[in-house]
């Protein structure tokens, strides 16, 4: 009767410690087995919840790429991985041009539309080869980690600015929809927010010049 009971402390203590699923002794026909079978289902639904919750709290709710806090956890982890492999961190920032003539002109139900047509196809762009964030309203960024050097950011830079036009087509038509980014690489030293702030000022310059148009440091 005891030893089941002392097994299961214990893969519930080690659960709760480290987050590893416990395997609770169930083949027992009495009191004690049918105990652990009902915690065990228990333990198996509340893990499924807590995991269902922590993709909720890291993901934007309308358009399925990662949120703002998903970036600040992960951002600087993420770069300092990928430098102290020997590659390289690269960043893109993207606004939705015209964004507020968009949502003025034509209402919110498009503009919520536009935001999802655009997030899917940033991640259509990007692949497995990058993490598309949400930082707010139109505004959107895409972690590079591993990325082949300048070169291959303005690359993705370009796909990105591509692929968003052909993800819009089916808009109005006199609703023209464009992105413009702004993108950043580094190899070596820094942090996350000295690649992001280069993107960024990219992205600014990309506008002033006339919009549509994808620049790269």
């Amino acid at each position: 009767m005891l030893q089941p009971v002392i097994h299961s402390t214990r893969a519930l203590d080690a659960y709760a410690a480290g987050a590893w699923l416990p395997q609770l002794p169930q083949n027992f026909r009495d009191d004690a087995g049918r105990l652990m079978a009902s915690v065990q289902k228990t333990v198996e639904t509340l893990d499924e919840k807590l995991a269902e919750l922590a993709q909720r709290s890291t993901t934007d709710a309308l358009t399925g790429a990662r949120n703002r806090r998903w970036l600040d956890e992960v951002s600087e982890p993420m770069m300092a991985e990928a430098l102290s492999d020997g590659k390289g961190c690269g960043a893109l920032v993207i606004d939705i041009d015209r964004f507020k003539q968009l949502n003025d002109t034509y209402g919110h139900a498009l503009g919520d539309h536009i935001l999802v047509v655009v997030g899917n196809g940033l991640r259509e762009a990007v692949g497995a080869d990058g993490e598309v964030v949400r930082l707010g309203g139109d505004e959107f960024a895409i972690l590079l980690p591993g990325a082949a050097g300048a070169d291959g950011v303005s690359a993705a830079a370009e796909r990105v600015r591509q692929h968003v036009r052909q993800a819009v087509r089916r808009m109005p038509r006199d609703a023209q929809v464009t992105i413009s980014v702004g993108g950043a690489w580094r190899r070596g030293g820094g942090t996350f927010n000295d690649l992001y702030h280069r993107a960024d000022a990219q992205l600014y310059e990309a506008k002033r010049v006339g919009r549509d148009t994808a620049l790269c440091a």
